[in-house]
Formats: C-alpha cells, structure tokens, sequence
C-alpha cells in the first residue's frame, strides 16, 4: 500500500476510529476506577495507567503515519459553478 491509493485510505479510516475508540474506553476507565473508590486496587488501577498509555502511544503513531498521506487538492468549484467566475448560471429544466 502505498500513501494516497485506496487501500491506504481505508486502513488509516479503521486505524483511525479503532485508535479513537481506544483513547476513549481507556479514559472512561480511568474515570470510573477514579469515581469508585471500592474498585480501586494496586492492580485495577495499573491496568487503567498501561491501558490510557497504549491508547495515547497508538494515537502518535497514527499520527507519524499520517504524515504520510497526500495533501487534500480542492477541486475547482468554478467549473461546477459559473457564478463564481462572474457568469450568470444556466436554467436547469
């Protein structure tokens, strides 16, 4: 795969949401564990610190491969749109 071709595009979308949906549960774990005090033991509480870490390292990672990715060409609207030019717009029937 290389950057800019289809296939990429599609894996940095699930890369994307499944790095995302990690960050999230790992914080509302964290904030759980953080709001009940009888849940808190040595071990809960390291799982919550390893799983909000992994979830901020995979993020920067998806980030440097995003690095990767082509720059967004905008397309040129004033084809699509005489008004932009300055022309009057055609009746559609």
């Amino acid at each position: 795969m290389r950057p800019g071709s289809k296939g990429w595009i599609l894996f940095m979308k699930k890369i994307y949401c499944f790095s995302e949906g990690l960050l999230i549960l790992s914080v509302v774990f964290k904030f759980l564990l953080w709001q009940m005090p009888e849940l808190k033991s040595p071990f809960m509480v390291s799982i919550t610190n390893v799983s909000l870490m992994v979830g901020v390292f995979n993020l920067a990672i998806i980030h440097v491969l995003a690095m990767f990715e082509p720059i967004h060409q905008h397309p040129n609207w004033a084809a699509v749109y005489p008004e932009l030019r300055g022309e009057k717009a055609r009746k559609r029937s």
